[in-house]
């Protein structure tokens, strides 16, 4: 892949990322002022934003098929972000008491290069089937 093609892949992922990033901050932010505890709320915008993700980075960043594997190692990758995602809440949250409307973009911040490096090996990186 040239620097060009790979800078062009670059925004197409900022793109999509903006559009993942404000909608998970939205839940979380939303359901924690709406009185559902920092966890649901995780898991909420799980639900939510993994498969809108997977399908953007799909068809728009990667411009790759659809496949239940690809589906499955994207979300194994997210998971491992969430956990990430998850740890630094709890410490910000939690032990450091910082609000969740600060600790929530703080967190998605910290997963920028996690995701973009599993959301790759997901869509791109798979390994082909010779039939």
């Amino acid at each position: 892949m040239s620097l060009r093609e790979r800078m062009a892949e670059m925004r197409r992922y900022l793109s999509v990322v903006m559009i993942c990033a404000i909608l998970h901050n939205l839940i979380v932010i939303s359901a924690n002022w709406l009185g559902l505890y920092s966890v649901l709320a995780l898991l909420l915008s799980f639900v939510v934003v993994t498969p809108t993700g997977y399908v953007l980075h799909t068809l728009h960043t990667f411009g790759e098929g659809f496949s239940w594997a690809r589906f499955a190692r994207f979300t194994s990758g997210i998971i491992g972000g969430s956990l990430i995602s998850l740890a630094v809440m709890f410490l910000l949250c939690t032990v450091l008491k910082v609000a969740v409307f600060i600790a929530t973009p703080l967190s998605t911040l910290a997963l920028f290069i996690w995701n973009y490096s599993s959301a790759r090996w997901a869509v791109v990186a798979a390994p082909k089937r010779p039939w």
